[in-house]
């Protein structure tokens, strides 16, 4: 992106935050899927085909007018709505940037021709191993990895972006390089991470799925990927985007903040998107300080940590708290900073979720 771009597009993002526009959207199309892997965060949760076409439309019309730009499709398995490549359109024509997030397994020559013409920002695929016996045992689907493959290689061949996600664990940690190879004789972007997110159903089983902090560490160090201290080390650079210029809508209709943060602000089947957004719900937490979150304040490890209050919600019921998730991995990122500067002197880069991109 060219530098006035860059410049153009920062001054439009801090704006919405400024004006709380609703920016960024993430749209939860369903919950049913094809695939059972061991790690979903859905937990029992699967068997929601999500909200009628009429009142998708009707909810993207809001949206549109309100000032979002960018809406990304998740699941569950989006493509397994029969009416996925109609919202997928209609978003389109009402002007929306959109991404996919898909277990790519539906993906063949006509879904691949139908998304293309959807011109999507990018198609986000999950892929957990390029051994097929690994990637199968962990979606619960023999063939899936083939499948996964086979879809990857159509959305290239029409030069769509793809974006291969993957969640390292005990299981495929062994798959990372195989995995970075593949996306770079691809042409597929490589993103990862090792964060056991627990279940919506406050299950904790997939912890024991995940891997050391000297695992980790030596992804980071193998790989000779950079982790930096942010320059902006206070408090205040743990607040996020979530409630203030960015969504999430699950497949039930609810409006929560984000993804993770699981605090239901109302129900877009009883309420329009503008009158959650703008109710005392919303504000509410808006006006959370970042001097609230009372674990943090003698942390030295805040200029290293993605600190997530969705999930500290969900490990401990509570918002302000500090999530072990975040704690580990930041402890992770000073350990491998400290190492890497005392090898190659001071790092000026900053910290952020690119750490994790190849």
């Amino acid at each position: 992106m060219p530098e006035d771009a860059r410049d153009y597009y920062s001054e439009l993002y801090q704006k919405t935050m400024k004006k709380n526009i609703p920016f960024v959207g993430q749209w939860e199309l369903n919950t049913n899927c094809n695939l059972n892997c061991y790690h979903c965060y859905l937990g029992r949760q699967r068997q929601c085909y999500g909200l009628p076409l009429v009142k998708i439309k009707s909810i993207l019309d809001e949206l549109a007018d309100l000032g979002t730009l960018y809406l990304s499709f998740t699941g569950g398995e989006i493509l397994l709505r029969k009416d996925f490549f109609e919202i997928a359109g209609y978003s389109r024509k009402k002007n929306f940037a959109i991404r996919l997030l898909t277990n790519a397994t539906l993906i063949d020559e006509d879904a691949a021709d139908k998304i293309n013409a959807l011109n999507p920002l990018s198609v986000d695929v999950s892929l957990y191993a390029l051994n097929p016996v690994i990637h199968d045992r962990i979606t619960g689907m023999i063939g899936s990895q083939e499948l996964v493959i086979r879809a990857i290689k159509l959305l290239r061949k029409r030069e769509i972006k793809v974006v291969v996600k993957t969640l390292f664990m005990k299981e495929n940690l062994a798959e990372f390089n195989p995995i970075k190879y593949f996306c770079q004789d691809n042409g597929v972007e490589f993103q990862f991470d090792f964060t056991m997110t627990p279940a919506d159903d406050g299950s904790i089983d997939v912890s024991r799925l995940g891997l050391e902090k000297s695992q980790i560490e030596d992804v980071f160090s193998e790989n000779n990927i950079l982790v930096s201290r942010r320059q902006d080390a206070s408090l205040d650079a743990l607040l996020c985007a979530a409630g203030i210029n960015s969504f999430f809508i699950s497949s039930s209709g609810n409006l929560y903040p984000c993804i993770f943060l699981k605090k239901n602000m109302g129900s877009l089947l009883r309420e329009r998107f503008q009158e959650i957004w703008n109710s005392s719900n919303f504000n509410n937490f808006r006006a959370i300080d970042a001097q609230d979150f009372y674990n943090c304040r003698q942390c030295g490890l805040v200029g290293y940590c993605n600190h997530c209050m969705g999930l500290s919600l969900l490990e401990h019921g509570n918002l302000l708290g500090a999530s072990s998730l975040d704690c580990r991995l930041a402890l992770v990122f000073k350990n491998v900073y400290e190492k890497r500067r005392s090898k190659y002197g001071e790092e000026k880069e900053e910290l952020s979720e690119t750490s994790s991109h190849l």
